[in-house]
């Protein structure tokens, strides 16, 4: 799982730039503009790299699921809670943010492995589609699991394709914009 650690990265470089074009605001005219425009670059080019690393490591996933290996598992414990769920929000509920969570445990080498990835890509919708999850994975459930052979720590039990693609269009666009960002302080420079 090194790409946790490169997205922490990441996630730093957007910190960074957060700081660094706050705080140009603070500094002399000369160089707030330029200071600020790093800053925001900063933090563009961080979106860029951590939603192409949540790109990448989902196709990857994605793309191993198929190969993985599948064995028998039993459901542990299974709900459907809602996202996020604040009681000053009451839209929350009836916008749908609803999840699946459940744990199952499955057996590979005589050594026992939790699970709690239900699909790659997403699952739910309406009402009758919670109550289907419910249904099939009530707590006893026998299951089968799709786990990677290298890492069972790895497992899944639907092998649907991935929405990963949502993480490629976030990148387009944050690379777009540090595109267009770069050029507005090259520009400025190659003009004198």
């Amino acid at each position: 799982m090194d790409e946790l650690k490169y997205i922490t990265y990441f996630v730093a470089l957007i910190v960074g730039g957060i700081v660094v074009a706050i705080g140009g605001f603070f500094l002399p005219v000369k160089i707030r503009i330029r200071t600020v425009l790093f800053g925001v670059l900063s933090l563009f080019v961080g979106l860029f790299l951590t939603s192409s690393s949540l790109f990448l490591s989902e196709l990857r996933i994605s793309l191993e699921s198929k190969h993985w290996e599948v064995t028998d598992g039993e459901i542990v414990n299974s709900k459907v809670s809602n996202k996020d769920y604040r009681p000053n929000l009451s839209m929350s509920r009836k916008r749908g943010g609803k999840r699946f969570q459940v744990l199952y445990e499955f057996i590979v080498n005589e050594k026992t492995f939790e699970g709690t990835r239900l699909s790659l890509g997403g699952v739910g919708g309406d009402s009758g589609e919670w109550e289907a999850l419910k249904e099939t994975y009530r707590p006893g459930s026998e299951v089968f699991v799709y786990y990677n052979p290298e890492d069972p720590s790895e497992s899944v039990l639907i092998r649907n394709p991935s929405y990963g693609w949502i993480f490629l269009v976030l990148s387009a666009v944050f690379f777009y914009f540090s595109f267009r960002i770069i050029k507005g302080i090259i520009s400025p420079v190659s003009e004198k």
